[in-house]
């Protein structure tokens, strides 16, 4: 059992809004070369990534916007570019986006389970989790790209799970009938047999 969640073919869709993540990196230094921003995390909207690395561009143009502290030469950063507030958040822009009936993507049932690694066997552990966060495309599948580490009992339990996410395929997320791609948190459960 992966998940516990109501499916049934009378579901209800949930209004939300949607969620857009994007992150980029680049290294700044005082020598001041160009910037080259690379995208760490795609947005999965068309045209967003582009337009984000652009503006990161135009920003870096400006004098002292991004020079590395008093100590350093150089600086390596990070910008996450969300609809979702997050701690020590700093709002740039303010966007009004409709909500819309999303009805989430579900794990298909044949969904081969992850296995249990063999170093937590030799240490009697008999029970994990690992619940990794990733876009499900609009075909139902990973997009191995975008992973991100919720939680995990130890690393053997993460490496299981990512190493089993490509082999899981999802009924994608639809909007009014038409598949989209979907943000979600996936927990692998990793029990040994006769425990």
């Amino acid at each position: 059992m992966r998940a516990l969640r109501p499916v049934a073919s009378d579901t209800a869709a949930d209004l939300r809004v949607p969620t857009i993540t994007g992150v980029y990196r680049f290294s700044a230094s005082k020598a001041s070369p160009p910037i080259q921003p690379r995208v760490i995390r795609a947005s999965q909207v068309p045209g967003f990534d582009s337009a984000a690395v652009a503006a990161i561009v135009d920003m870096s143009r400006s004098p002292a916007v991004l020079v590395p502290p008093d100590d350093d030469d150089s600086m390596s950063v990070d910008i996450r570019m969300s609809t979702d507030s997050s701690v020590d958040a700093r709002r740039m822009i303010a966007a009004t986006f409709p909500r819309m009936p999303v009805s989430d993507a579900i794990p298909r049932r044949d969904n081969p389970p992850a296995q249990f690694p063999e170093d937590e066997k030799a240490d009697s552990v008999t029970a994990g989790e690992a619940v990794l966060r990733f876009v499900v495309d609009p075909a139902g599948v990973p997009n191995l790209a975008t992973i991100e580490l919720v939680r995990a009992t130890s690393l053997s339990f993460a490496r299981a799970a990512i190493v089993a996410l490509p082999l899981q395929r999802f009924a994608p997320a639809t909007i009014r009938g038409c598949p989209v791609a979907q943000a979600i948190d996936y927990s692998f459960s990793f029990v040994l047999p006769n425990h």
